[in-house]
């Protein structure tokens, strides 16, 4: 749905070129938020704590501040940027209304389903984890222009 929610002539010719992420639709969550939902998955309750780097401008008046560690992976159609994702696959010349009301829709679908296995009884971690064990093929931290990856994505099953 995603991927239909950002169709259109111009954005399928500039996407997989022209510095714009591929037409596939994976996301890169960075190494922080990975590890963290690979322990989570794995049975860990740990409270995810992202890293953190100092920027400083070299201003006196500007005092260093702090920013999440992780990169943003411009290659990425759906990049994870430390404290937010990023859909990066819309066209300059999209309106992203369209898109947005997609995207909250298959959110709130979602979140509909998991309330409705917690109200019945079953355990929030558990559902969790289970639909992180069924999506996680959609999680890819590499280059996205890379056409051996693109290929490697396609061939499990994203596009």
């Amino acid at each position: 749905l995603m991927r239909m929610a950002i169709a259109s002539p111009g954005n399928d010719f500039r996407l997989g070129a022209c510095e714009a992420p591929p037409a596939i639709i994976s996301t890169y969550l960075g190494t922080d938020m990975t590890e963290y939902l690979l322990a989570f998955m794995n049975g860990s309750l740990s409270k995810y704590e992202p890293g953190k780097k100092t920027i400083d401008i070299g201003i006196p008046e500007v005092l260093p501040f702090q920013v999440p560690a992780e990169d943003r992976n411009r290659t990425s159609p759906f990049p994870y940027g430390g404290c937010r994702f990023e859909f990066r696959a819309v066209g300059s010349a999209q309106n992203v209304s369209m898109v947005n009301t997609v995207l909250n829709t298959i959110c709130a679908e979602k979140f509909a389903e998991f309330a409705d296995k917690v109200e019945a009884g079953q355990d929030p971690a558990a559902i969790a984890r289970d639909a992180l064990r069924q999506h996680w093929k959609v999680i890819f931290n590499g280059n996205n222009y890379d056409e051996g990856n693109q290929q490697m994505l396609t061939d499990k099953g994203l596009w």
